[in-house]
């Protein structure tokens, strides 16, 4: 779609002459509020930059496909007509997973992320995690918690060995450390 531009142009009669317009395309308003601050938009597979302060950018009238893609996150593609109306997309990437296996000790400790705990079997725990950067915390009754920071990979193998101090208790103050058998 064009601009419509009316400009008036006097012809002498007889005379002939050669009108060469450009007109310019129709923009309109899109909106995209992404909830992952690291994604990237593209139109039509042309990556494009949103005003940060709106999260707006101006695309030409007519149907556009947008991908947004963020690493560790599903991609999404969806369709849009761009019109007189602002059009505006809130989206929340979906994180992709893999599975990450833990051998712990003693074997029936447990794996917690967030507000998940999986109980170890016979030592092993294994469950789906985000790509990525994740915090897990060993733990079991009389022990104290450790606190593990991993990396999920997507195509990889995402095997980890934890052990905890069966029998003690450590404190700790900012000047002393103690360890006590239980």
């Amino acid at each position: 779609d064009y601009e419509t531009v009316a400009k008036p142009v006097t012809i002498e009669a007889g005379k002939k002459a050669n009108l060469t317009l450009t007109l310019p395309i129709r923009m309109g308003d899109v909106k995209i509020e992404l909830a992952q601050d690291i994604a990237e938009v593209s139109v039509d597979g042309e990556v494009i930059e949103l005003d940060p302060s709106t999260s707006e950018t101006k695309i030409p009238f007519g149907k556009h496909s947008i991908e947004v893609s963020a690493p560790g996150y599903a991609p999404f593609t969806t369709e849009i007509t761009v019109g007189e109306e602002n059009e505006a997309l809130a989206l929340t990437l979906e994180s992709l997973k893999a599975m990450a296996t833990f051998t712990v000790s003693p074997k029936d400790a447990s794996v917690a992320w967030g507000d998940q705990e999986h109980q170890a079997v016979d030592g092993k725990v294994e469950f789906e995690l985000p790509i990525g950067d994740s915090e897990v915390t060993i733990r079991r009754k009389g022990c104290q918690d450790k606190t593990e920071f991993i990396n999920i990979e997507q195509d990889g193998t995402n095997e980890f060995e934890s052990s905890l101090l069966v029998g003690l208790k450590i404190k700790s103050t900012p000047n002393r450390v103690s360890v006590t058998k239980d």
